[in-house]
């Protein structure tokens, strides 16, 4: 069910981070380059799709082998690591989330207001909103 319900939200996620990074200065043509190589290299359907798209717009590369209670655990590579991951890029991930998000509420406040406009039927999202 959760692969299911997160199918569209995880690939509209990957679109807004790849503007995000476009409004950042980012690569994109390179971002676009490893997502499409590497959006299915997970078990789930969905998670990798955000995971390559900001790899991609870092220049880094996320997954490979990890440790589990002692255990090596090998996972598929994601990204390709034009620099190394530092702290720094984890202050650059943030800056692309925060900034995916807050696109993300402007279209959707966009949205509503021009269903509402052109006379669509928007109540039921207000009452559910509004209990």
């Amino acid at each position: 069910m959760d692969d299911a319900l997160n199918f569209i939200p995880a690939r509209l996620s990957a679109g807004l981070l790849l503007c995000s990074g476009g409004l950042m200065h980012k690569d994109t043509r390179h971002a676009l380059r490893v997502y499409v190589a590497d959006r299915h290299k997970h078990l789930s359907p969905n998670s990798a799709h955000t995971e390559a798209m900001g790899a991609g717009l870092l220049g880094i590369s996320l997954g490979g082998s990890h440790y589990y209670g002692g255990q090596c655990v090998e996972k598929p590579t994601i990204g390709t690591a034009l620099q190394k991951a530092t702290p720094e890029k984890i202050k650059e991930a943030s800056s692309l989330m925060y900034r995916a998000t807050w696109l993300g509420l402007s279209l959707a406040v966009v949205a509503f207001f021009l269903i509402e406009r052109v006379g669509g039927d928007v109540s039921l999202f207000t009452r559910q909103l509004h209990g």
